[in-house]
């Protein structure tokens, strides 16, 4: 008979898992919680659920189990970020303009506690229908944004008038999002989803079925989406998977796979290429002689000269936007001689630099990106060593210690390989739901690695005691 605090306890878990989902479903459907009346609630809900997870720790301690207990990855995700975190705190709370900075610390701060959220929140069986939805909301955006492409030529988001300036000489699909490229980044990550479970070991027959459909709409929209970055990032996904389709097979057979994959991957491309439409037209059409004259170069350009006024701590969370003007003009002009800049970008206004990496280095300084690197290179080199060790047993032919443990590292690794290429030229990191989303993906990942780790131990010590 089960008594009051493990009733409580389940009750904590159901809800956990819950929110997660209304989180991420509808962050993406809503506008990816651009806006503040949708970015608060939605942060409200990441917060409910870790106050959940907090719960349940101290149910877990009275009930005296050891079932959320902190494992060795929970501990590392959370000592590998909390310099950088504990430093965007203090930098947040130096900042001339709160409400900025708040929104670029919650940012950074609410999709680590997704991740130890899942990790801690959620059992195995779970973590693998997570997956399973969120390929699905995936696809049926990407669906969404097909027919809205198709039948309305993305006038509106769903109920909501889109931006007119977005349909000029080409019709780009939006999806739920407002801007064409940010659709085409959700995007990236379902294709990424997809080809983890291609790739993976232990996925079931019909799991792989349902990623081929998922793969065929993301890449549809992203096409559709026509963002230069999306093509580019989505060639690089497809190279990855490539490489790493044959990595089980003895080292001649793997190279041979691969030259050829590589060879096929190129032809498709010189076909498409060839084949021109709207899509190459608009690669072509890019100022690719005159980029440094390139709204975005310019916007990078004005980002590192405000960093060059701080350097090390950089000028603070937010501060990008409100402090464009000052630095949005080319830096050749000289006042004294009465010599104009070359470049006045006096017609736009910069919110966001259109380079993730540039902005946080702008903003946080030196400092704040070593401490970034640090904790997302702890995290990247734990997924890799995880898939070096499935990939070993894989050619072993020794059994799977847990299904689908591969294809959650996989989407992880392929999510922050998309992720980190398109934030060089654009800003889908400062989409909340996007951001929430990978943190999700990784918090997934790092949950099979521990389970995986825990019980790749556990088989030693039984083979040693055997032997």
């Amino acid at each position: 008979m089960t008594t009051g605090p493990e009733r409580f306890d389940a009750w904590c878990g159901r809800a956990v898992l819950a929110l997660l989902l209304t989180l991420w479903v509808g962050a993406t459907w809503l506008f990816s919680a651009w806006e503040i009346w949708w970015f608060w609630p939605f942060a409200g809900i990441v917060f409910a659920a870790t106050g959940l997870l907090a719960l349940r720790l101290l149910t877990n301690a009275v009930l005296g189990s050891d079932r959320l207990a902190f494992n060795r990855f929970a501990a590392l995700l959370l000592l590998a970020y909390l310099p950088f975190l504990v430093y965007a705190l203090i930098r947040a709370i130096q900042a001339d303009v709160f409400q900025d900075a708040e929104r670029s610390l919650l940012l950074h701060v609410t999709p680590v506690m997704l991740a130890g959220t899942v990790m801690l929140g959620t059992t195995p069986p779970a973590q693998r229908r997570i997956t399973n939805i969120l390929g699905l909301n995936i696809a049926l955006i990407g669906l969404y944004g097909i027919v809205n492409h198709f039948v309305f030529h993305n006038a509106r988001v769903l109920w909501v008038p889109g931006f007119p300036d977005y349909q000029l000489g080409h019709y780009r699909a939006t999806g739920t999002y407002f801007c064409p490229d940010h659709f085409a980044g959700l995007m990236e990550l379902g294709l990424g989803l997809a080809l983890a479970a291609l790739l993976a070991r232990s996925v079931p027959r019909r799991t792989r079925l349902a990623a081929v459909g998922v793969a065929a709409i993301a890449l549809a929209g992203i096409v559709l989406s026509k963002s230069r970055g999306a093509g580019a990032v989505t060639l690089a996904l497809l190279t990855l998977a490539l490489w790493l389709a044959p990595s089980r097979l003895p080292s001649g057979r793997r190279w041979l796979w691969r030259t050829g994959g590589m060879a096929l991957l190129a032809s498709v491309v010189a076909i498409v290429v060839l084949a021109g439409g709207s899509y190459v037209q608009r690669f072509k059409e890019y100022p690719w002689r005159q980029f440094t004259l390139s709204d975005r170069f310019q916007m990078s350009a004005a980002g590192l000269r405000a960093w060059n006024e701080a350097r090390v701590i950089g000028i603070g969370p937010g501060m990008h936007p409100n402090i464009w003007w000052h630095v949005a003009a080319s830096g050749d002009g000289d006042r004294a001689k009465g010599i104009w800049p070359t470049r006045l970008n006096d017609t736009f206004h910069s919110y966001y630099v259109h380079d993730d990496w540039v902005q946080l280095l702008e903003e946080y300084g030196v400092a704040g990106v070593v401490l970034f690197l640090a904790a997302i290179g702890t995290v990247t080199a734990v997924l890799l060593n995880a898939r070096r060790r499935q990939l070993r047993r894989w050619r072993e032919e020794s059994p799977e210690l847990e299904p689908e443990a591969d294809r959650l590292v996989l989407g992880a690794l392929f999510a922050l390989f998309a992720m980190g290429i398109h934030s060089i030229g654009d800003f889908n990191l400062q989409l909340p739901a996007t951001t929430w989303l990978l943190g999700g993906l990784v918090g997934l990942a790092l949950a099979a690695v521990a389970r995986d780790y825990q019980e790749e131990r556990g088989h030693r010590r039984r083979h040693g005691r055997s032997a």
